[in-house]
């Protein structure tokens, strides 16, 4: 079975809950302001995507790269992120209230004070974690 090749697409406001995009090639499209809520989207490659304000709750992404990605206010609610690479992924604003992270990579990852996370996660002292804070060295505002 193939995948789905939608690598630069724009997909902003799409709806796609329920979809299955197992190992799609997602690498920097536009799925601000989508809908893919109980998608299974494991092993997809989302690398420099843009998922802002994105709805995500309850999806599937098990061994998904995220490097790069930018998923400033989405909703990650119980999301799975099991194995996902998040290097340098953005999640400003973000609600990751009971997702689950295990194994999964972080390095350079950006947050702020409004990121929600899970209630036994502990990424302070992780130096793989960045919190970022109005004025400094890094931003959650997009480069211009």
């Amino acid at each position: 079975m193939g995948f789905a090749a939608l690598a630069h697409a724009d997909l902003t406001g799409a709806r796609l809950n329920g979809s299955t995009l197992c190992n799609a090639d997602l690498k920097s499209a536009n799925l601000s302001f989508s809908d893919l809520t109980a998608s299974r989207m494991s092993g997809a490659d989302l690398r420099n995507a843009i998922l802002v304000c994105s709805e995500m709750t309850l999806t599937d992404l098990t061994h998904a790269d995220l490097s790069g990605a930018d998923l400033s206010g989405a909703d990650l609610f119980g999301a799975n992120l099991t194995g996902a690479n998040l290097t340098d992924a953005t999640f400003c604003g973000a609600d990751l209230d009971n997702a689950i992270f295990d194994s999964a990579t972080f390095t350079r990852t950006l947050y702020d004070s409004e990121t929600r996370w899970p209630e036994d996660f502990d990424g302070s002292n992780s130096d793989a974690l960045i919190l970022v804070e109005p004025g400094g060295q890094h931003s959650c505002e997009p480069e211009r």
